[in-house]
């Protein structure tokens, strides 16, 4: 069954973001009455900055319809009505999607910084780091190489990285 055609307007743009913060797929939201197709929601993206600024915001909610939607599925494999294998196939795909919609907030990596005057404190290198990784530590951190996500090699994931030395 063909659909009529719809223009773009703010409106339009802003009703297929409520629908994208509400978990719809591009496809979902061509079959609902005034929408435009799947097709033309795609050229409309790459046509229209506002439509792409409202779907950043509205894929940041998205992330957290799909947090909730977690709890709903614990819930289901606490209840037996959901085999635990299974469960944890689509809790693992759903982390990865909201991971993917918001990474600030459900990414793996999360990038803090840290800043503090130590001029004054006439430290070697190796002081510096250790103070440093004294605060992390505090704070529950790892330090990082920051290049990879990665402590480097050879490196405890505890330990502080190298402190390149001058010559």
């Amino acid at each position: 069954m063909a659909k009529g055609y719809v223009r773009y307007s703010r409106e339009v743009a802003e009703q297929i973001a409520h629908y994208v913060s509400l978990n719809m797929s591009l496809a979902e939201i061509g079959r609902q009455p005034g929408m435009p197709d799947r097709v033309t929601l795609i050229r409309w993206l790459a046509r229209h900055e506002e439509l792409n600024d409202l779907l950043r915001a509205a894929r940041e909610v998205q992330a957290d319809v799909i947090d909730d939607e977690q709890a709903e599925v614990i819930e289901h494999i606490r209840r037996g009505k959901l085999n635990p294998r299974a469960g944890a196939v689509v809790l693992n795909a759903m982390q990865w999607r909201a991971a993917r919609k918001a990474p600030r907030k459900y990414g793996d990596n999360r990038e803090i910084n840290l800043n503090a005057d130590v001029r004054s404190r006439n430290l070697t290198d190796e002081q510096l780091a250790a103070a440093i990784t004294a605060a992390a530590g505090e704070a529950g951190l790892v330090i990082t190489d920051g290049r990879s996500g990665a402590a480097q090699a050879g490196e405890s994931a505890g330990a502080p990285p190298a402190v390149p030395q001058a010559d």
